[in-house]
């Protein structure tokens, strides 16, 4: 099901320079703890981590380190960078990269407006278990972090 018009608008930036969309509806989604999520992700070999914002961001801030659990992050940006705009392939880049409507999709950004926004519209679009993390509350918790590595598509 595609998400309607009148459920966005165009909201003012939180990161700044850029202005983000906002998805109005965000009651199919869920929102869980940075421990919650490191612990799902952990327990469910098909879960996967999908970090929105983008790529500058991801660059000089860091993303969390799965490595220990033997998975790697997914990037699929809810903005595209420097425009600001909302990604208007996300949800093909999140059928590439996450085939299977059942798997639990964490999404996780900064302050969680794009991750809350991602999860909803991931939600409306068939995927079942879609879940908003904080990343601050992840660098604040003490899991995994890399700093400055480069990026990888």
């Amino acid at each position: 099901m595609a998400i309607q018009n009148e459920n966005i608008r165009k909201g003012p930036s939180t990161e700044g320079e850029y202005s983000s969309y906002h998805v109005m509806d965000h009651t199919h989604t869920s929102h869980k703890t940075p421990t919650e999520t490191w612990e799902a992700l952990r327990e469910t070999p098909s879960s996967v981590l999908i970090d929105v914002r983008a790529d500058a961001e991801l660059y000089f801030a860091g993303k969390p380190d799965l490595s220990t659990i033997g998975k790697e992050i997914l990037h699929i940006p809810w903005v595209t960078f420097p425009d600001g705009l909302k990604n208007s392939i996300f949800i093909k880049k999140l059928r590439e990269k996450v085939p299977k409507n059942y798997t639990a999709a964490y999404f996780i950004c900064r302050p969680e407006v794009c991750s809350q926004c991602a999860a909803a519209l991931a939600s409306k679009e068939g995927y079942l278990f879609t879940y908003s993390i904080s990343l601050y509350g992840w660098k604040v918790t003490g899991l995994p972090w890399l700093q400055n590595q480069k990026l990888q598509k």
